[in-house]
């Protein structure tokens, strides 16, 4: 049987020092807590597969004189959906997020509670009311989906606020068909135990890894499922791959291949560098190492192979690197091609490329035929994403890796520092062709890199069975196994679009099927709640005469008052997230005009005065093309005047533009093409720049430009000193 060490680093994340308790009452407004404190917390964590369902217990004590109502954010992890919630062991039902206007307690008591979605992602719950010295029990039910990290299972406890106390927790492992639980791991510690695990959270996040022992060296496939009623079966699949592959070979030498562009300011050097010296620290001493930074063009950074322990030269050479624009990541392997020469024939050597994942278009095997193909080599990308977007070019990165081998990894920067912990796993090789057969099977990326994994969910009429297909390994047949709590996961996780309840996308789907499709999942999400952004959980009142009834009706779909002792506190609470459309453009067309009338037009009147010194006929139209993304001029190219000169000049003034930083909360995928004409003349013996308009076909039309040179209101005079005088564009 295949075992699995691991090596975890302890997180250094803490918590945010903005108190998570508030309380408030009648004249009492929205404060820290000071009359109410938590006087206990815990939590209960089960791991079942890669799927975990967790209880969260907290006590809220009020040692104060009069009745107050207490807000406090709930410290779950990253990515949980809240299944379940109870006051003082009163279950709550699932109720619209914004609802009627409140009404005050006329009528029966309030409402002890509800729990809500924020804007973040993250949940709060508000409890009223609580009298003196009496105590609210909160528990909360969750499920979250494991992460998968160098073969083991991972989940994080967040750390919580300095004025709150610690919060105990168990967590319990069981494995699923073809791997066991190995060991488990707290905060990078081994416990020495196998299914069964205490810790406590205090101020820091905690992360509980349980490792897995994998019957066979090759990729499965787990299947869990639970019946929705109805006649409708959920069902998440979870696929892993177990550390190491078996065809993996050691690399003797490790290449950096490092974008250092403009749009590399996103990420941060420091980010590249913490990348550079994890990876570094993870090499045997006696592996070699050399680096290639590139922009525009490539360049090597130390000149020739070194000990890894020159790691520290390589990051200061990319901190000293001026910023530029331009993506040439084929220039770059070619010129690691030359590299690879250098030294000992076929001596196995590893490409790390480090990018934000952002190329210009690329033919489909340009990057392949960059390289040697002869040369015993693995290509491993590690695309750095700034925020939570995702790599654009995402394959045509892996076409590198199809080729020669390898792994592809992807990183937000936010998550760096955590995830750093596994970068002793990065430079593993990866299955590829990974592919799952079965009814209504969802598409895989083409590339498992050993020790990762992936999760998805489906809702259908049957469980369906899946046969895990991958180059290296042989098919492996999945196996079923009823969970409880996998259907709000799996609702939760599963394609929002209501109408794939049904197999079909939203624009196959007719009227009627989205109707039916939409009352099907309310019924399915009423069966089984979870708190979405318009969706909360709320406990209502049980006593009075009304309140039987009430509840009913609330929890069959009817319409909802909250009855309030206490005006909700004007905290965030109830949020709707919307959503923005993205633009043709990730770049609007007016900035686009702005752009080039502003920095291309005066640096390409220069190019034309010192040209026509030469070739005072010059005349003509010069197209350029435009490939930006994420603030950069990844690519540019023109059809020129056959003028060697002035072609450079002007293919150099288009890589000096400054397109905008991307707001990643509108665009969706900041790229944009644009073709730009220029029209170049002679005019009563007075050249002059003259905008040409904007080709039709491109996926930026610039339009409705006033051709020629911007008038000035004033005369101009000119000196005949210089060929241009003093024009201006």
């Amino acid at each position: 049987m295949k075992r699995l060490v691991l090596a975890i680093a302890t997180l250094s994340t803490t918590a945010s020092a903005e108190p998570t308790l508030h309380e408030f009452g009648t004249g009492v407004p929205d404060r820290a807590a000071t009359d109410l404190v938590e006087t206990s917390c815990d939590v209960d964590l089960v791991m079942t597969g890669a799927i975990v369902t967790g209880e969260l217990r907290e006590r809220v004590k009020n040692g104060g004189p009069e009745a107050l109502g207490a807000s406090l954010d709930l410290d779950l992890p990253r990515g949980a959906t809240v299944t379940g919630y109870a006051v003082a062991g009163e279950s709550a039902v699932r109720v619209p997020a914004i609802s009627p206007e409140a009404f005050g307690n006329d009528v029966i008591e309030a409402d002890p509670g509800i729990v809500v979605e924020l804007a973040d992602g993250s949940f709060r719950a508000i409890v009223q009311p609580i009298e003196p010295n009496h105590e609210a029990a909160i528990t909360t039910r969750f499920v979250v989906r494991a992460d998968v990290r160098d073969g083991a299972l991972r989940v994080v406890m967040p750390g919580r606020a300095a004025t709150a106390g610690a919060c105990r927790g168990m967590i319990r492992a069981v494995g699923g068909p073809g791997a066991t639980v190995d060991k488990l791991r707290v905060d990078g510690l081994a416990t020495g135990a196998r299914g069964t695990a205490a810790f406590a959270v205090d101020t820091r996040d905690v992360a509980l890894d349980v490792g897995l022992a994998f019957a066979r060296p090759e990729p499965l496939v787990w299947t869990q499922s639970e019946s929705l009623g109805e006649g409708w079966t959920a069902t998440i699949a979870t696929v892993l791959a177990p550390p190491t592959p078996p065809t993996a070979r050691r690399a003797a030498r490790v290449l950096f291949v490092i974008d250092s562009s403009r749009s590399m300011e996103l990420v941060g050097r420091a980010n590249v560098a913490k990348v550079i010296h994890a990876i570094s620290a993870s090499l045997p001493a006696s592996t070699a190492i050399e680096g290639i930074a590139y922009d525009r063009t490539a360049t090597r950074l130390l000149g020739s192979w070194q000990s890894v322990a020159k790691s520290g030269e390589l990051e200061r050479a990319i901190a000293q690197r001026p910023t530029s624009n331009g993506t040439d990541l084929p220039a770059a392997l070619r010129l690691a091609a030359i590299a690879l020469a250098d030294g000992p024939a076929h001596t196995p050597t590893a490409i790390v490329v480090v990018t934000d994942g952002m190329l210009p278009e690329l033919a489909d095997k340009e990057l392949v035929g960059a390289l040697d193909r002869q040369a015993p080599i693995d290509v491993h990308v590690i695309a750095l994403e700034p925020g939570h977007e995702h790599a654009a070019s995402t394959d045509e990165l892996r076409r590198p890796i199809d080729a020669f081998g390898g792994s592809f990894v992807e990183v937000s920067v936010d998550e760096l520092d955590s995830a750093l912990a596994g970068a002793d796993g990065w430079l593993r090789s990866s299955w590829v062709d990974v592919s799952l057969a079965g009814a209504r099977a969802p598409e895989l990326a083409p590339q498992l890199r050993a020790g990762s994994g992936t999760t998805i969910a489906l809702i259908d009429r049957a469980a369906p069975a899946f046969v895990l297909g991958a180059r290296l390994t042989a098919p492996m047949h999945a196996q079923s196994r009823a969970l409880p709590g996998i259907g709000a996961a799996a609702l939760a996780l599963a394609d929002s679009d209501p109408t794939a309840l049904l197999g079909k996308a939203n624009d196959d789907a007719s009227d009627a099927e989205r109707k039916v499709a939409g009352k099907l999942r309310e019924r399915l999400e009423r069966a089984h709640p979870i708190v979405t952004p318009s969706r909360m959980l709320a406990v209502l009142a049980s006593h009075g005469k009304v309140a039987l009834h009430r509840r009913e009706m609330i929890a069959g779909g009817g319409p909802y008052t909250r009855i309030l002792a206490f005006e909700d506190p004007a905290r965030e609470t109830n949020v709707v997230m919307a959503t923005v459309a993205p633009t043709a453009s990730a770049i609007a067309q007016i900035t686009l005009e702005r752009m080039f009338r502003e920095q291309l037009q005066p640096r390409a009147f220069a190019c034309y005065q010192r040209a026509l010194g030469t070739a005072p006929t010059l005349t003509g139209i010069v197209t350029f093309d435009f490939h930006m993304a994420r603030g950069e001029v990844t690519r540019a190219t023109l059809a020129g005047l056959d003028h060697a000169g002035f072609d450079a000049c002007l293919l150099d003034a288009a890589y000096t533009l400054a397109p905008p930083l991307p707001d990643f909360s509108i665009n969706a995928d900041d790229q944009t093409i644009a073709h730009y004409p220029l029209s170049f003349r002679l005019a009563d013996n007075k050249p002059t720049v003259v905008l040409g308009d904007a080709d039709s076909r491109s996926p930026i039309d610039i339009e409705k430009l006033t051709p020629g040179v911007p008038e000035r209101k004033r005369p101009v005079k000119v000196d005949t000193a210089t060929p241009l005088g003093k024009l201006r564009p």
